[in-house]
């Protein structure tokens, strides 16, 4: 589920599925058994902050590049004015990426982000699970529809299968509409652990515009931005949510870099 952030270049997605807040029963000792003193998931969350205020800062001058050779003068000062705010905006949500990281690390603990994705852990078929999930109920066939003044989500769960580094995933569509125009369509890979435990392994995502003039009107591709495969590039699965009723747990999606962004929550 993605919410909007003022921008429509980036989004904050606040969860796969926020399920509560699991805080109840967290242990004194750091809860990811990182050894004492060593703060991988902070260090990670600052090194991550700093990147995001690079790219924000690298967006900014390329656009004032563009702006510089606006030839009309009221059209290169908004332009330049834009720029400014775009990079307000960037800027903010690169502290509500960073505050987010950092609330992550307190409840996941200072550990490095290893999860374990051995095959052998997973159904070979999602469609028809080991242990059927409660607090995550993705089946074959499922449809939840999400409405807003501004948007409406569809999210369907299909027949459909995805191989990643080994493990079958199934596939979920998610589809935003702003008045009746398709403005982002993802697919979502879920695999099932043979547990109960739910793991996200990656999204292909496509943000589209439609624009006026265009015979017929079709949503055009602007941004793939979001994106992400388990193996790819440094990209790791995460665990949604557990099948336990002992104790609560959270659990980061792709890696605590990209814990900003993303936050899967189960109770």
């Amino acid at each position: 589920m993605a919410i909007r952030n003022g921008s429509t270049r980036r989004w904050v997605v606040l969860g796969a599925m926020v399920l509560g807040l699991a805080t109840a029963g967290r242990a004194e000792s750091d809860p990811g058994g990182a050894p004492p003193g060593k703060k991988h998931c902070s260090e990670t969350a600052t090194v991550a902050a700093r990147g995001c205020a690079n790219a924000a800062r690298s967006d900014y001058w390329t656009t004032v590049g563009t702006c510089i050779n606006v030839p009309d003068a009221e059209a290169r000062s908004e332009c330049t004015a834009d720029a400014r705010s775009s990079r307000r905006e960037e800027d903010q949500l690169c502290k509500e990426q960073l505050a987010a990281r950092r609330a992550l690390c307190g409840l996941l603990g200072e550990a490095r982000y290893d999860p374990d994705f051995d095959p052998a852990r997973f159904d070979a078929d999602p469609t028809q699970p080991t242990t059927p999930n409660p607090l995550f109920p993705i089946a074959v066939g499922y449809h939840w529809d999400y409405l807003s003044d501004e948007e409406s989500v569809a999210i369907d769960v299909t027949p459909f299968t995805k191989l990643i580094d080994g493990v079958t995933c199934l596939v979920v569509l998610d589809r935003v509409t702003v008045a009746g125009q398709v403005v982002e369509d993802t697919e979502d890979w879920y695999a099932r652990a043979k547990n109960g435990d739910l793991f996200y392994c990656g999204e292909q995502t496509a943000e589209l515009e439609t624009f006026a003039g265009d015979v017929p009107v079709r949503p055009e591709l602007v941004s793939i931005e979001g994106a992400f495969k388990a193996g790819r590039d440094g990209a790791q699965p995460s665990r949604c949510t557990m099948l336990s009723s002992r104790r609560s747990r959270i659990e980061s999606n792709t890696s605590p870099v990209f814990a900003g962004e993303r936050v899967a929550r189960a109770k």
